[in-house]
């Protein structure tokens, strides 16, 4: 098998695999309760036989139909006439192969009804009074019925949004083995924190308060939640050099004044606070000449 038909087989796959996803989606009872009966029959549509899988044999004999019965039903004049219907319908055959594959036949036929009593009105392009423009000027030529049809698809993305809000949140559950992994990864985060605070100099500045839990938890840090002046000075001086905008450095400065703490001061005076009280743990297990890997263990 050739590369291309290879890349065309596993394309058609995913194309199957989507569809009936999407076919599953419509048998969920949230979906059938929550979404409107127009939006369903939309949706429906969506999920029957598209236009890639007819053969070209197939579709000429159906697309010849749909076009003669679309234009009688739209008021085009010359929709009983052979000879430019021969030619319309056959520009439609084309159009609809190879721009439009992943529509059903009955998607075809529902656009243009759905234009015909407006509902399709938000997403056609206007003319010049600032109207929907749906005029077919008494020809079914390429520009009118790919208008209607680009509209459509439109319409249709939003159902289908609906369609997925529709159902109920997922539910995630973590597995054993996820666990363990996310465990490891919290306690080499400590322990990489405290290498390079004893090699490198670099103090610690975890993020996230659960580090500085951890070391409460286990008795090694006292929790007490008062902070210190110097912690204090430190975030506000830091949000003073920050590009803060100056109204809301205002606020900020004025309550330093009054020895009070901002509100936007204090998750950034716990971090410094937190990660102090962390270094200095650092420090009294460094002169101890004591291993961070058998005080604080994984499995503890």
């Amino acid at each position: 098998m050739l590369p291309i038909e290879r890349k065309s087989n596993a394309l058609a796959l995913r194309q199957d695999k989507y569809l009936n996803d999407k076919i599953l989606l419509l048998q969920n009872e949230d979906v059938l309760l929550k979404v409107g009966e127009r939006d369903l029959m939309i949706a429906n549509a969506g999920v029957e036989q598209p236009i890639r899988k007819y053969t070209d044999e197939e579709l000429i004999s159906v697309v010849a139909k749909s076009a003669k019965m679309i234009c009688r039903d739209i008021g085009v004049k010359d929709w009983n006439n052979p000879s430019i219907m021969k030619y319309d319908a056959t520009r439609f055959f084309t159009t609809l192969k190879n721009y439009y594959k992943d529509l059903s036949l009955k998607e075809v036929k529902m656009a243009f009804e759905l234009a015909a009593v407006g509902e399709l009105d938000e997403w056609l392009p206007k003319d010049k009074n600032g109207n929907p423009d749906k005029n077919h000027y008494q020809a079914f030529s390429m520009e009118y019925y790919t208008k209607i049809l680009n509209a459509y698809k439109a319409k249709k993305n939003k159902v289908w949004h609906k369609v997925r809000k529709a159902l109920p949140p997922p539910e995630y559950t973590i597995t054993a083995e996820q666990k363990k992994k996310n465990k490891e990864a919290f306690f080499n985060d400590i322990y990489d924190a405290f290498d390079k605070y004893k090699n490198e100099k670099i103090e610690p500045n975890f993020i996230l308060s659960i580090f500085y839990k951890e070391f409460v938890s286990r008795g090694l840090i006292d929790g007490e939640e008062k902070m210190s002046k110097k912690s204090i000075d430190r975030a506000y001086r830091k949000l003073i050099d920050s590009d803060t905008p100056r109204k809301e450095k205002k606020a900020v400065i004025q309550d330093y004044h009054k020895n009070k703490i901002a509100p936007a001061l204090i998750s950034s005076a716990e971090r410094i606070e937190y990660n102090e009280r962390i270094r200095v743990y650092f420090d009294k297990i460094i002169r101890e000449n004591l291993d961070i890997r058998i005080v604080i263990k994984t499995e503890s």
